[in-house]
């Protein structure tokens, strides 16, 4: 899953001459950068799920300043931070406003405002849903063995799905170049998976 959030690092706009009367927001925004890659560094030594890992971070875009001879009112962050079971976008903002209230009461003149945006929520498939037992059962009679079962890093509309209440999983090609100029699976994984989805589809609808 994700969670993006906006962080607005605030500072007091001056002429380049006065620096007396100028915040730095971008200066100001430095000491927040360096914390979320330390963030990202506290999550590497967590628990680990034990097919996902843990969540990540990083900082997706930045902007700040209007011009060469003023210091910048602000400074606008995005972030996103990745999600794996178990974590919510509460559970992420808690861990966020903890590093930059830290910074608040540490950095001389830092100042913030925080605005959460879009969340999805992270999946994991039940292994004992009769559809997953299923496809599982059907994937080993076509292929002559049990399918590997694995975390996948990105997000998908599964977790739209399991919100809804309906059982779902994540079951497809070899392949790769997911959305890039170069997407592609091989034709043999393409022709198993239609045989599989077949049997599948004719026993779970028994």
């Amino acid at each position: 899953g994700f969670v993006w959030f906006d962080v607005i690092i605030k500072g007091r706009a001056a002429h380049g001459s006065r620096p007396e009367f100028g915040i730095d927001a971008i200066a100001k925004a430095g000491h927040f950068l360096v914390a979320v890659e330390q963030w990202g560094q506290w999550m590497d030594r967590r628990a680990r799920h034990n097919l996902l890992g843990t969540g990540t971070v990083h900082a997706s875009t930045i902007r700040g300043g209007e011009e060469a001879s003023s210091y910048p009112a602000q400074c606008h962050i995005t972030i996103e931070r990745r999600t794996v079971p178990g974590e919510t976008g509460d559970s992420v903002e808690r861990e966020l406003v903890k590093i930059l209230e830290h910074l608040a009461s540490t950095v001389q003149d830092f100042s913030y405002r925080l605005r959460r945006g879009l969340e999805r929520y992270p999946f994991e498939a039940d292994p004992e849903a009769p559809i997953v037992r299923v496809v599982r059962e059907q994937a080993a009679g076509v292929l002559g063995h049990s399918p590997a079962v694995r975390g996948e890093p990105f997000w998908t509309d599964c977790s739209l799905l399991h919100q809804a209440g309906i059982p779902c999983l994540m079951f497809g090609v070899d392949g790769g170049g997911a959305h890039a100029a170069k997407e592609w699976a091989t034709i043999s994984s393409i022709e198993r998976l239609t045989e599989i989805l077949t049997v599948t589809i004719l026993d779970f609808c028994r």
